[in-house]
């Protein structure tokens, strides 16, 4: 962990029920997953990164917890969230 990012591309087709991550422009995808809904608040996605398999368990968020949403917007201030 170095806190570096890596950027994915993603293409969803749920007719297969399949999501794929290419990272950047790559052709091949860098990961495969299979996803399914067990219920109305959770996604689960199986699958492989690399050389790892992995699952995955999605939940939704509140939108009104974002700041951006509760707060609203404001431009960027010296110490703007700082009393």
């Amino acid at each position: 962990m170095d806190d570096s990012f890596e950027h994915f591309r993603a293409e969803f087709t749920p007719a297969a029920t399949q999501l794929k991550l290419f990272n950047g422009a790559q052709k091949s995808p860098a990961a495969v997953f299979t996803w399914a809904a067990p219920d109305a608040t959770h996604v689960e996605l199986h699958g492989t990164l690399g050389e790892d398999t992995l699952f995955v368990s999605l939940t939704p968020i509140d939108r009104n917890k974002f700041l951006l949403m509760n707060r609203g917007f404001h431009w960027v201030q010296p110490n703007s969230l700082v009393e």
